[in-house]
């Protein structure tokens, strides 16, 4: 499974239209239009990526939930 770094959809490897290696990486994407305004700007996405794994790992170690939160 991989995640469209823009739209965020998941997605199979094998089901992308389209990909990018940016830093050695490779980023897959579910329409032309995601790849092409990653490339564009690659960098806001990374940091997207990088803050929404963060926040997904501290909600995880300090057992947040929805559910709990209401």
């Amino acid at each position: 499974m991989a995640i469209d770094p823009v739209c965020r959809m998941q997605l199979k490897k094998n089901n992308a239209t389209a990909q990018s290696v940016y830093h050695r990486r490779k980023y897959y994407f579910c329409t032309p239009s995601c790849k092409e305004s990653f490339d564009k700007d690659p960098e806001r996405y990374i940091l997207i990526d990088a803050v929404s794994r963060l926040i997904k790992k501290y909600h995880k170690r300090d057992g947040y939930t929805a559910k709990r939160a209401r």
